[in-house]
Order: C-alpha cells, then structure tokens, then sequence
C-alpha cells in the first residue's frame, strides 16, 4: 500500500474520490426530498439548484485558476524541443 501511496496519480485520484461524494448526494437529494420529505419533484429540483449551481461555478473557476497557475509555470521554463510526432527532441 504504501508503494501506491507514492504514486502521485494515484494520490490525485484518491483526492478525486473524496470530493466526488458531493455528485453522489446530488444524484439521490431529489429522491430523498421526495419521497422521505414528501416534497413535490419541482420543489425538489428547486431547493437542489443551488448546489448544482456552486458544483458548475466552482468547477469553472477552479479551471481557470488552474490554467492561470499552469500557464505562469510555463512561462518560467525553457522551451522544449519538439521532434517527430510531437515527442520531445533527444538534447543536442
């Protein structure tokens, strides 16, 4: 275990497990709404809308935070060679 926790796509895709939770609960809130709360499928999908709303904003800001951070990375290192096919050049 403790050689996949040294992977770093591994550990980003256990991160990736624990913020999905949040998809899970919406899928079943409409149905919990209605059927143990007795709300009507309207109301329901009405009192769910904010949290769809925030899952929508917060996955496009954090995109553009993300590529904001990528692109000042990059600009910080040296260009890389391209070759054939788009693979990296061996150095000269």
């Amino acid at each position: 275990m403790r050689g996949l926790l040294g992977i770093r796509t591994f550990q980003e895709f256990l991160g990736q497990r624990l913020l999905t939770g949040q998809l899970v609960m919406q899928s079943f809130a409409v149905i919990l709404l209605t059927e143990v709360y007795h709300y009507s499928n309207p109301a329901a999908a009405l009192a769910t809308m904010p949290f769809a709303l925030g899952y929508l904003g917060g996955s496009v800001l954090g995109g553009l935070v993300a590529d904001r951070a990528s692109s000042a990375r990059a600009a910080c290192r040296a260009p890389v060679r391209r070759g054939r096919h788009g693979r990296s050049a061996p150095p000269a």
